[in-house]
């Protein structure tokens, strides 16, 4: 069940550009795509990401939505697909890698992990399926534990949440899906999905962030998380 302790995450969203001080690709030269798929459906869901984006608010920098558009465009799809990968793994802070038995293991992206105070921003976790799971993808996070608990009218109730606990559950988190984002993944070699981060305190703050797409699908040696300092 979702934590509500911050209410609905979306509204809470600043309308700023997303990660405005990302770098210019201009003269970038495409990288080998990490895994194969075809342009097509990839392009199509691209879009969705895009789209999606700029409905939260926090949209592409401008000179990305117009790399994306030439990247489309291009003749050779190999090289289309390294240049649309190269720009939106910037925005990426986490590399989702399912393995052809679905087993989930997780690693940093490289976007830089800045938060808003009391406000929601936005991420793009990249999604490497080896298995073509169709499954829905879950973001969990030990520091996103509800603070409040319901009452269960008993006049001295047992403390459930101590002090510290609230110090650590400073944030919360959801994976938008949306439309034009779907609820459940692809089955597509490699996809985007759109994370969103909602901080409650200031300064600087840790999270352990965990995906997996069902129960038993983390991988081995605690391999489907990691640990963030924004």
């Amino acid at each position: 069940m979702k934590s509500q302790k911050f209410g609905f995450l979306v509204r809470s969203i600043l309308p700023v550009p997303l990660f405005a001080l990302s770098a210019l690709l201009t003269g970038a030269v495409p990288r080998k795509p990490q895994t194969h798929v075809a342009l097509q459906p990839f392009a199509q869901q691209v879009r969705q990401v895009e789209s999606a984006l700029g409905y939260l608010g926090q949209p592409l920098a401008e000179h990305d939505q117009e790399a994306i558009n030439q990247a489309i465009g291009e003749v050779d799809e190999a090289a289309a697909i390294g240049h649309l990968e190269q720009i939106l793994d910037k925005y990426t802070l986490a590399i989702v890698d399912i393995n052809p038995e679905s087993r989930v293991k997780v690693q940093p992206g490289t976007a830089k992990p800045e938060l808003v105070e009391a406000g929601a921003r936005i991420f793009l976790v990249k999604v490497l399926n080896h298995a073509g799971v169709t499954a829905k993808l879950e973001a969990q996070s030990p520091n996103a534990l509800p603070v409040l608990v319901q009452s269960d009218g008993s006049p001295e109730p047992p403390r459930k949440v101590a002090p510290d606990d609230v110090r650590d559950r400073w944030m919360d988190l959801e994976l938008y899906d949306k439309n034009p984002m779907s609820p459940r993944l692809s089955g597509l070699p490699l996809e985007y999905q759109i994370l969103i981060i909602y901080s409650r305190d200031t300064g600087q703050r840790s999270a352990e962030i965990s995906f997996n797409v069902g129960q038993g699908t983390q991988d081995i040696g605690f391999r489907n998380n990691i640990t963030v300092v924004f």
